[in-house]
């Protein structure tokens, strides 16, 4: 406004010295300074309404969706472990993680965002990062955001915010030990823990790992999960559980079910599930399996899957189109 007043004090000092200037001139200047000027006071060169909220370890709206975070830091190098201590939590980096040093941080959050009722784990401020060994992951219950009153063997699911789809998708899976929750990863990133109680564990095998577009092989116990080249055309953290335990709904089950992930991930060409009798559950007392069958999320049924089952000498192998729940019935 000084300047616009300035401007103003100007033209009135120069009428009264300027007698050949017609009243209608002048107030003609006027108007247009006055407009000039109200132009340039009204832009704003820094919109702040558009500008980004602040961040927290690279995650975007963080700070919009979360009521706060517990974060520690440290540097890892070649050849040393490092133990980061968050709360009641730990975050372990095996001596063989990095072939450089890198500055590694562990956030433990309370975001809405998350799978309700549990809180969010980020791990570094460099999402993409790959680990040449896992980092291993321990949590209280209560850092995990489940029930302080979780019975033990309580079975719940790891989940990893796909950051790209911006959608959770299933990591690994396991059951409460020691009132604790543990879990491993390769790539930085975000995760939160839900508890799933689909079934009451008796046992339970997990294994992850890397596959791109030339293929791969996942391998559990006596079992494999084939990737043919072309079947995806980017590279996925691929997880291969095997759950024992009958699950309801489906006819004359036998008494293990197959969880993959990522969860909903399509391919291009198939994959090949290859089970042994023993991997199975089947004993060889009854009939042969006819169907495998795959958990609908959207009716929350179990529903053959149109691929034949085949029978060997060894066991069952069958075709997938996509990854879900799986299990062999009759």
């Amino acid at each position: 406004m000084q300047s616009y007043r300035l401007s103003r004090h100007n033209i009135i000092g120069t009428r009264e010295g300027m007698k050949t200037h017609s009243c209608l001139t002048i107030c003609l200047l006027t108007v247009a300074i006055l407009v000039g000027c109200q132009s340039d006071l009204g832009k704003n060169p820094v919109d702040v309404g558009s500008a980004p909220d602040r961040v927290h370890e690279n995650q975007p709206d963080l700070q919009d969706k979360s009521s706060g975070c517990s974060t520690v830091s440290g540097v890892v190098l070649p050849g040393v472990g490092l133990l980061l201590n968050n709360l009641t939590s730990q975050a372990m980096y095996p001596p063989g993680a990095v072939l450089s040093s890198l500055v590694v941080s562990f956030s433990i959050c309370d975001p809405s965002m998350a799978v309700p009722a549990s809180k969010v784990q980020i791990y570094g401020s460099a999402l993409n990062v790959l680990f040449l060994d896992s980092v291993r992951v321990e949590l209280s219950l209560m850092d995990a955001g489940l029930p302080s009153g979780t019975p033990e063997n309580s079975q719940y699911s790891v989940l990893r915010l796909n950051e790209d789809a911006g959608e959770w998708v299933i990591h690994q899976t396991g059951r409460v030990l020691s009132q604790r929750v543990r879990y491993s990863f390769l790539v930085n990133g975000t995760y939160a823990v839900s508890l799933t109680g689909m079934l009451a564990l008796d046992s339970l095998w997990t294994v992850t790992g890397f596959i791109g577009a030339s293929g791969g092989t996942l391998n559990l116990l006596n079992s494999s999960l084939a990737v043919w080249p072309g079947a995806v055309s980017q590279t996925h953290e691929f997880s291969f559980t095997i759950v024992e335990g009958t699950p309801e709904g489906v006819p004359d089950a036998l008494p293990r079910v197959y969880i993959f992930g990522p969860e909903g991930l399509t391919f291009a060409d198939t994959v090949l599930l290859s089970v042994p009798f023993i991997d199975a559950g089947d004993d060889g007392s009854g009939d042969r399996i006819v169907h495998l069958y795959y958990y609908n999320e959207t009716n929350n049924t179990w529903m053959v899957q149109p691929n034949p089952v085949r029978t060997t000498s060894e066991g069952y192998s069958v075709q997938l189109h996509h990854f879900s729940r799986y299990a062999f019935g009759r």
